[in-house]
Protein backbone atom coordinates (compact mmCIF):
# COMPACT_ATOMS: atom_id res chain seq x y z
CA UNK A 1 0.00 0.00 0.00
CA UNK A 2 1.61 3.09 -0.43
CA UNK A 3 0.38 6.72 0.25
CA UNK A 4 2.14 9.95 -2.04
CA UNK A 5 3.89 12.68 0.04
CA UNK A 6 0.77 15.17 -0.20
CA UNK A 7 1.36 19.02 -0.26
CA UNK A 8 2.49 19.89 3.98
CA UNK A 9 1.21 22.81 4.53
CA UNK A 10 -2.22 24.50 3.50
CA UNK A 11 -3.24 28.46 4.23
CA UNK A 12 -7.17 29.22 3.86
CA UNK A 13 -9.14 32.16 5.00
CA UNK A 14 -12.24 31.17 6.93
CA UNK A 15 -15.03 30.43 5.00
CA UNK A 16 -13.03 29.08 2.52
CA UNK A 17 -13.57 25.18 1.23
CA UNK A 18 -10.24 23.50 1.60
CA UNK A 19 -9.99 19.55 -0.72
CA UNK A 20 -7.17 17.48 1.53
CA UNK A 21 -6.35 14.44 -1.04
CA UNK A 22 -5.66 10.98 0.45
CA UNK A 23 -4.25 9.20 -2.30
CA UNK A 24 -4.51 5.80 -1.83
CA UNK A 25 -2.86 3.07 -4.26
CA UNK A 26 -2.98 -0.80 -3.64
CA UNK A 27 -3.43 -3.81 -5.38
CA UNK A 28 -6.88 -4.73 -6.81
CA UNK A 29 -8.06 -7.81 -4.41
CA UNK A 30 -7.54 -5.97 -1.28
CA UNK A 31 -9.61 -2.90 -2.51
CA UNK A 32 -13.24 -4.89 -0.74
CA UNK A 33 -10.93 -4.11 2.34
CA UNK A 34 -9.76 -1.01 2.29
CA UNK A 35 -10.83 1.10 5.07
CA UNK A 36 -9.54 4.94 5.08
CA UNK A 37 -9.99 7.36 8.09
CA UNK A 38 -8.65 10.72 8.40
CA UNK A 39 -7.15 12.22 11.40
CA UNK A 40 -6.68 15.92 13.41
CA UNK A 41 -3.91 15.95 15.77
CA UNK A 42 -3.83 12.42 15.50
CA UNK A 43 -7.29 12.05 17.10
CA UNK A 44 -10.39 10.36 14.35
CA UNK A 45 -12.27 12.57 12.44
CA UNK A 46 -15.49 11.69 12.46
CA UNK A 47 -17.61 13.69 9.84
CA UNK A 48 -20.83 12.44 10.78
CA UNK A 49 -20.46 14.61 13.98
CA UNK A 50 -19.69 17.27 12.02
CA UNK A 51 -21.62 18.67 8.96
CA UNK A 52 -18.85 20.63 7.25
CA UNK A 53 -16.50 18.00 7.10
CA UNK A 54 -16.84 15.18 4.82
CA UNK A 55 -14.83 12.39 2.87
CA UNK A 56 -15.21 11.54 -0.57
CA UNK A 57 -15.89 7.85 -0.37
CA UNK A 58 -14.04 7.82 -4.18
CA UNK A 59 -10.96 9.36 -3.85
CA UNK A 60 -11.01 9.56 0.37
CA UNK A 61 -10.44 12.97 0.19
CA UNK A 62 -11.23 14.81 3.32
CA UNK A 63 -13.41 18.13 2.64
CA UNK A 64 -13.81 21.12 4.76
CA UNK A 65 -16.87 23.36 3.70
CA UNK A 66 -16.46 27.05 4.83
CA UNK A 67 -13.48 26.45 7.01
CA UNK A 68 -13.39 28.06 10.48
CA UNK A 69 -10.36 29.05 12.34
CA UNK A 70 -10.98 25.96 14.55
CA UNK A 71 -10.02 23.40 11.90
CA UNK A 72 -6.69 24.76 11.97
CA UNK A 73 -4.83 21.46 12.70
CA UNK A 74 -2.33 18.86 11.24
CA UNK A 75 -4.48 15.98 9.08
CA UNK A 76 -3.54 12.86 8.04
CA UNK A 77 -4.97 9.99 6.90
CA UNK A 78 -5.01 6.38 7.54
CA UNK A 79 -5.31 3.68 5.09
CA UNK A 80 -6.09 -0.27 6.09
CA UNK A 81 -6.61 -3.33 3.91
CA UNK A 82 -6.24 -5.94 5.88
CA UNK A 83 -3.04 -6.98 4.88
CA UNK A 84 -1.24 -3.09 5.01
CA UNK A 85 -1.71 -0.17 6.91
CA UNK A 86 -0.03 2.99 5.97
CA UNK A 87 -0.47 6.66 7.31
CA UNK A 88 0.42 9.70 5.21
CA UNK A 89 2.30 12.76 6.03
CA UNK A 90 0.94 15.26 8.02
CA UNK A 91 -0.96 17.98 6.58
CA UNK A 92 -0.93 21.29 8.38
CA UNK A 93 -3.92 23.17 7.54
CA UNK A 94 -3.63 27.08 8.65
CA UNK A 95 -7.50 28.43 8.90
CA UNK A 96 -6.97 32.91 9.18
CA UNK A 97 -9.80 35.18 10.04
CA UNK A 98 -12.12 35.66 12.45
CA UNK A 99 -14.86 32.64 12.53
CA UNK A 100 -17.67 35.06 13.13
CA UNK A 101 -18.27 36.15 9.73
CA UNK A 102 -18.16 32.23 8.49
CA UNK A 103 -21.16 29.88 6.57
CA UNK A 104 -23.14 32.50 4.84
CA UNK A 105 -22.79 35.82 6.25
CA UNK A 106 -23.58 39.10 4.88
CA UNK A 107 -20.91 40.83 2.04
CA UNK A 108 -20.53 37.52 -0.05
CA UNK A 109 -19.80 38.73 -3.24
CA UNK A 110 -20.82 36.23 -6.48
CA UNK A 111 -21.36 33.11 -5.86
CA UNK A 112 -18.66 32.56 -8.81
CA UNK A 113 -15.71 29.68 -7.06
CA UNK A 114 -12.30 30.12 -8.06
CA UNK A 115 -9.95 27.04 -7.85
CA UNK A 116 -6.48 27.96 -6.31
CA UNK A 117 -4.23 25.32 -7.30
CA UNK A 118 -1.19 24.61 -4.93
CA UNK A 119 1.92 23.88 -6.97
CA UNK A 120 2.19 20.26 -5.51
CA UNK A 121 -1.41 19.43 -7.74
CA UNK A 122 -2.79 17.75 -4.82
CA UNK A 123 -4.83 20.06 -2.56
CA UNK A 124 -7.22 22.31 -4.09
CA UNK A 125 -8.71 25.39 -1.88
CA UNK A 126 -11.98 27.08 -3.38
CA UNK A 127 -13.43 30.58 -2.12
CA UNK A 128 -15.44 32.73 -2.64
CA UNK A 129 -14.63 35.95 -4.94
Amino acid sequence: MILPAAQREVVANVSDDVRLPCDVQTDSRELPNLVVRWRRHGLPVDPSTDDHLSVDPDDHSLHIRGALVHDTAEYSCHADNGLDAATSEPISVVVRGTSGAARGGKGEASPLWVDVQKLCNMCVMRRWV
